[in-house]
């Protein structure tokens, strides 16, 4: 049976290679994610690697709050022990350096003192030395326009001691660019300046740092690393504890847990941390094979039926000759075994070689990245395509196995007869259908009942509960759905056919052919309808998830864009406290800039807002705060709902209800404010939420009377509704940033139409490469179609032939396998879309949780509609083949021979 096993698939290769196809695109879904998951994890392990430099051990200290805290201080006690040479504690800073160009607020860190433990090495001149000297990355220099040598203004934060009354204070000096370290975009969060140790302790002391992820150690020639390990775990203990007792006093015992370890130990315990987002993306992908996979087992299957179809005379004879239906069913499942391991095989290298090539292009995009020179085959990625994809045709060939064992050895004395019709499912699986789908629409209308948006629910995982109730009972209905199929599709098709029939007989003989077998017509309209059920839930989700979130966005926040000042808007005060004593500035946006923006094609109307510090006090506390002034009717065409701007008056004050709790202000309370010229008015404070656009309103008038020269704080503005709101910002961006202003004057952008385009941005990111992944399981269906009308060829081909000579035309014959496959086609995208409208509203509502009433459900008729005609169309192409087969064929042939 090998033999003749080996022989059946030479000389059905063609029709087999179809199927093997979808086996192969699936299991080379399968490697490319694994091999993706590989590739990262090793990148992120070489990143992690790389910043303990040629360090021998690493100390990290962590309390299960998960602070990690008194390292830097108690890495001297570990410099102690006998066979330490050297440490380094990289401690993170903050420090705003001035260029000739630019500020900017930077991460810095220390530079290792002993060579061996430095992780970024210079690249141009030499290490910091002396208290004056920094080395900046490469990139950072550049954005600064410093050079080597070069003079820059390093800034950094002096923290008053908890119990000081006097306010933090600002050191400022200049060092000299001493040296450059290679651009480094690891993973990690690299530091772009770097300083001396002793400069770093100093300025670490000033802004009371005292924390560290970890430091490392280098030992001395020949010291045993795992041999200190304990020794040096206890001294770090010992001095933490004291270092707790003189900073904690009474605190009672430290429940930290000192650990040390090699680097490569501890890279690869933090690399855990560092994969969740992969570990998702890892899971998406093979979701997605998982879809393939299972329309290539349909596929699988009607090309076995098609296969038996074609030897049904030699399975006969095979039985005449002895064979008995054990082996009649193994040669079938060995050649499902042999295509699913080619295939399977074919699809590993597939998945491997655009691994690999992604590899060396990522290489090429990011040289900085600490990528591996080639892709990690480890068991898993080698053995769970291979698997996947033999236990895949295996459990295909199953029903045509069983199918074959039917064919009675009287078979090969007669002429063959077309197959019988697939009978429809049975009782059991009536019941199995409807219990799936109850189950699953119970688990959708918990996951709608239950799910919740609030922070506190996200905070405690409440949230998270209902989205996977939520995705378990789609999932589960979905089955269902499918495995009853074989009693709702027929009806459907034999509904819509009604329709068909009327316009000409190659329709009505391509209706009454779907409904001839409509087991067979079920499974192939199935392996289609999985994909444009996904297609569709994810389109009409995205789109419903959009509208949604800007209706939400329009109510909490009604002012589509804001151009404002980045400085603080808000400090606490002493109401007694003269106000030139404060040290709250308002920056003004440049009236240069401010009319380029207002010029912009996309938006149609703006307001302007002067701004001006001001004491505001109350009959307990007093704040320092930007106030600006509105003029309500100018704001009134701006915002898309100006209920907030109703209580503004000339007697009134609106602050945001943060403020109003912090300062313990009472809704209705007089409140003095106080302007920089001395003027003061008496105000009633009206509690409003402002939505982040501001901590305290006025009308303009009285904002004139306080600050007459006040400058223009923010800028608002409405975007035109049908404009495009993604190119608007851009716009905005790029006159900002050719202002030239240092990065502490910048005005920055808030408001609606920049939270809708994250969502838009991110929604349609994600949907689109969803539908261009899921649209490999539409192209795997459409092979089955193409199968199923081989099948119909072979199985009416005597009556295809009668047809012939009784008058049906060459063109009648392709357009009725035509209409055949478009009729397939077209249930099943229709179908489809259905269920996937149906699933993404509930999808939607759940993800929105408690503002499901808000729920906006949104169907694009475009996308859709070329969902179904996308279908339709390869409905058609799938039967150019098959229809030639029809048309070529002699009738007078066909009628005497029983082979094609």
């Amino acid at each position: 049976m090998l033999r003749y096993s080996l022989a059946t698939m030479a000389r059905s290769g063609g029709r087999l290679a179809a199927g093997g196809v979808a086996v192969a695109i699936a299991t080379a879904f399968i490697t490319i994610a694994l091999l993706g998951n590989n590739v990262v994890s090793r990148t992120i392990l070489n990143s992690l690697s790389a910043q303990y430099a040629q360090a021998d051990l690493v100390v990290l200290r962590q309390t299960p709050q998960g602070w990690i805290e008194y390292l830097p201080l108690s890495a001297q006690a570990a410099a102690q022990v006998p066979g330490v040479a050297a440490n380094h504690a990289p401690y993170q800073l903050w420090l705003e350096l001035a260029g000739p160009s630019r500020r900017e607020l930077l991460s810095a860190s220390v530079m290792a003192a002993d060579p061996a433990l430095v992780s970024a090495p210079l690249v141009l001149g030499q290490a910091p030395r002396g208290d004056r000297q920094i080395v900046l990355a490469a990139d950072t220099a550049d954005r600064l326009s410093l050079g080597l040598g070069d003079t820059v203004e390093v800034c950094h934060a002096v923290v008053a001691p908890p119990q000081a009354e006097q306010p933090d204070q600002t050191s400022c000096q200049d060092f000299q660019v001493s040296g450059l370290t290679a651009t480094d975009q690891s993973l990690t969060g690299p530091a772009s300046v770097f300083l001396s140790p002793a400069v770093g302790a100093a300025i670490a002391a000033d802004e009371r740092v005292q924390d560290a992820p970890w430091f490392s150690l280098r030992l001395a020639p020949g010291a045993d690393p795992a041999a200190l390990a304990d020794t040096v775990a206890a001294a770090v203990a010992r001095a933490v504890d004291q270092i707790e007792a003189d900073q904690k006093p009474g605190a009672g015992p430290s429940d930290a847990v000192i650990t040390v370890m090699t680097p490569d130990q501890a890279a690869t315990q933090m690399l855990d941390k560092q994969l969740g987002d992969q570990r998702v993306l890892t899971g998406l992908l093979l979701a997605f094979a998982a879809i393939a996979l299972l329309v290539a087992s349909l596929v699988i299957a009607n090309t076995f039926q098609v296969l038996i179809a074609q030897r049904t005379r030699q399975l006969a004879l095979l039985r005449c000759v002895g064979a008995d239906p054990g082996q009649v069913a193994g040669s079938v499942l060995l050649e499902a075994g042999l295509t699913g391991l080619i295939s399977s095989a074919a699809g590993f290298g597939l998945g491997c070689a655009i691994g690999q090539g992604a590899l060396a292009l990522a290489g090429r995009i990011n040289p900085q990245l600490q990528l591996p020179a080639g892709i990690e085959l480890t068991p898993v990625t080698w053995v769970a395509p291979l698997l996947a994809g033999l236990l895949v045709t295996l459990a295909a060939g199953l029903a045509p196995a069983r199918l074959a064992t039917r064919v009675p050895p009287v078979a090969a004395l007669g002429p063959l007869q077309p197959a019988d019709p697939a009978r429809p499912g049975g009782r059991g699986r009536l019941i199995w259908s409807v219990a799936l789908v109850l189950v699953g629409a119970v688990g959708l209308g918990v996951a709608l009942a239950t799910s919740q948006t609030t922070p506190q629910a996200a905070s405690t995982g409440r949230y998270f509960a209902p989205l996977l109730t939520g995705l378990a009972g789609a999932a589960v209905f979905l089955v269902g759905l499918l495995l009853g199929a074989c009693f709702w599709l027929p009806q459907l098709v034999a509904g819509l056919g009604r329709g068909l029939e009327r316009t000409g007989p190659g329709a009505r003989l391509a209706v009454a052919n779907t409904r001839r077998n409509p087991g067979r017509t079920t499974a192939t309209a199935t392996a289609l309808l999985v994909g444009v059920v996904l297609v569709a839930a994810m389109s009409t989700g995205a789109a419903s998830l959009k509208r949604s979130i800007n209706g939400l966005l329009d109510q909490e926040m009604p002012l589509d864009l804001a151009l404002m000042t980045s400085s603080p808007s808000f400090v606490s005060s002493d109401p007694d406290q003269p106000i030139d004593q404060f040290e709250l500035t308002v920056p003004s946006i440049p009236a240069g800039l401010a009319q380029r923006v207002a010029a912009l094609d996309g938006l149609v109307a703006s307001a302007s807002l002067p701004g001006t510090a001001v004491s505001l006090a109350g009959a307990s506390r007093a704040a320092q705060l930007v106030l600006l002034g509105v003029d309500p009717l100018a704001a009134g065409a701006v915002l898309r709902d100006s209920a907030m701007l109703s209580g503004l008056a000339g007697d009134t004050v609106l602050i945001a209800p943060w403020l109003a709790r912090q300062q313990d202000w009472q809704e209705g309370e007089r409140l003095t404010v106080r302007g920089t010229n001395g003027d003061q008015l008496e105000l009633r404070a009206q509690v409003v939420s402002l939505n982040g656009l501001g901590t305290a309103l006025v009308s303009l008038d009285n904002l004139t009377q306080l600050a007459p020269a006040a400058p223009t704080s923010q800028l608002w503005f409405r975007l035109a509704d049908q404009g495009d709101p993604t190119a608007t910002l851009d716009d905005i961006r790029r006159l900002v940033d050719d202002a030239g202003l240092d990065s502490a004057d910048q005005p920055t952008l808030d408001g609606s139409a920049v939270e809708r385009a994250r969502y838009d941005q991110l929604l349609d990111t994600v949907a689109a490469i969803a539908i261009g992944l899921l649209a490999v399981a539409i192209v795997i269906a459409l092979i089955g179609v193409a199968n199923t009308l081989s099948l119909a060829v072979i199985e009416r081909r005597r009556e295809s032939a009668l047809l012939r000579a009784l008058g049906l035309t060459r063109g009648q014959a392709r357009w009725m396998l035509t209409v055949e496959g478009i009729f397939m086609a077209a249930v099943a995208a229709v179908s489809g879309v259905v269920v996937g409208v149906g699933l993404a509203w509930i999808g939607v509502g759940v993800i929105l949780g408690t503002a499901r009433g808000q729920t906006l459900l949104t169907i694009d008729p475009l996308q859709l509609g070329l969902t179904v005609a996308g279908a339709i169309l390869a409905g058609a192409l799938a039967s150019i083949l098959p229809g030639a087969s029809v048309a070529r064929t002699p009738p007078a042939q066909a009628l005497t021979t029983d082979q094609l």
